[in-house]
């Protein structure tokens, strides 16, 4: 808290994994300061922190918010008399040292799914393993993740494809991971993340991002203030790993970046990205990738990337393109969480637009600062 009593106002800032919806957030953090603030308080906001950096303020008049408790209100009543604020880079307006518990660490293991789908030796290839995944923040900026895996059972010595590229082997060589990777280093990264300035977030990574590369990465991202579009750019530079998915390297090196725009339609809940720029191997193009966000939180999208590379040089399927679906994982759990599941089909994997997973992403991190989210979802906040 940071009461003022000048402007009769407080300010709440909270960082929580549980709820999606930053207005139920909002709502339920009102809810709960009313109750231990003075009666003399009129306003209270309530600063959204993801990763460390705040992504989305919300000011409530208190006395249409107990209204609402007496029944005498809407929710429709709260959003014209609350404010969506601009985010403050690095809290500026308070002093947050000694409320954030730092250094803090976490864990979790358990069973996992990891499964190639489509090719030529059959449709599905998959594997059960268990997985133990850890989080380390020293500070508020910076966090340490990491994740093994340790198999338990698969079907991939069922794969005989052997990989006939034209192109560096950048993804192609697969079938040598999955096979030779079964008990893995999947990840070990460090994150820095910032504030530059209000909506304008930076990342710098270094590590090992995942099964088949590892290196250094950077990011930054302009999101204004509740709007519906963003614009981010991201480079790296990563070197294959072997397919043991330990600590050794393969020769391979390349540096890649892309510029991304991004934007929501006001519709359906359709989400937009296109991306420009150098691929694993070496290629030049754009991605362009659509996806729908139902009120669930489940989302399917599709996407395609297009580069310089021929389609006789790219090979079988001509161009790269899959589409994915992702399950919030409260739909079948008693409470709410931000946990999910993925699932990606490419119907080939070839070596051409292929793209590195690089530490955290910054869109996805702020992505509870959706400016036309919020406005759709009011009426979580008298949830």
């Amino acid at each position: 808290f940071d009461v003022q009593p000048a402007t009769r106002s407080a300010t709440v800032w909270i960082e929580q994994q549980r709820y999606r919806s930053a207005t139920l957030t909002a709502g339920r953090t009102v809810r709960a300061a009313s109750g231990v603030l003075p009666p003399w308080i009129d306003r209270i906001t309530v600063v959204g922190v993801d990763v460390g950096v705040e992504t989305w303020r919300i000011a409530v008049n208190r006395a249409e918010f107990e209204k609402f408790s007496q029944y005498r209100g809407s929710a429709e009543e709260i959003r014209r008399s609350a404010d969506l604020d601009p985010v403050q880079p690095d809290h500026r307006d308070a002093d947050l040292s000694g409320l954030v518990k730092l250094p803090s660490f976490s864990w979790d293991m358990g069973p996992g799914f990891r499964q190639q789908i489509g090719g030529p030796d059959g449709f599905y290839f998959g594997q059960l393993l268990w997985r133990v995944t850890g989080d380390f923040r020293p500070t508020e900026r910076l966090s340490f993740s990491a994740a093994l895996s340790f198999n338990l059972l698969n079907n991939f010595d069922e794969i005989n494809l052997e990989s006939n590229s034209l192109l560096p082997r950048v993804r192609s060589d697969i079938v040598e991971y999955l096979q030779q990777g079964q008990q893995a280093v999947t990840k070990l990264e460090a994150n820095y993340i910032t504030a530059l300035r209000s909506g304008v977030y930076a990342r710098l990574s270094a590590g090992l991002f995942e099964d088949m590369y590892g290196g250094v990465a950077s990011e930054v991202l302009w999101r204004p203030h509740f709007q519906r579009w963003a614009v981010g750019v991201n480079a790296n530079v990563v070197q294959q790993r072997d397919y043991a998915v330990r600590f050794n390297f393969r020769d391979y090196r390349v540096a890649t970046g892309h510029l991304n725009l991004y934007y929501d339609f006001p519709w359906y809940g359709l989400k937009s990205k296109v991306s420009f720029g150098r691929y694993l191997a070496k290629d030049w193009g754009s991605t362009i990738e659509v996806a729908r966000e139902f009120r669930s939180g489940a989302t399917l999208g599709v996407f395609a990337t297009f580069t310089d590379v021929p389609a006789r040089v790219f090979g079988e399927g001509s161009f790269d393109k899959g589409f994915y679906l992702s399950l919030p994982f409260d739909l079948v759990f008693p409470r709410s969480t931000r946990r999910s599941v993925g699932f990606l089909f490419r119907p080939l994997t070839r070596d051409g637009g292929q793209k590195v997973r690089d530490g955290i992403d910054l869109y996805n991190a702020t992505d509870a600062g959706n400016g036309g989210r919020i406005v759709s979802d009011w009426a979580d906040v008298v949830r």
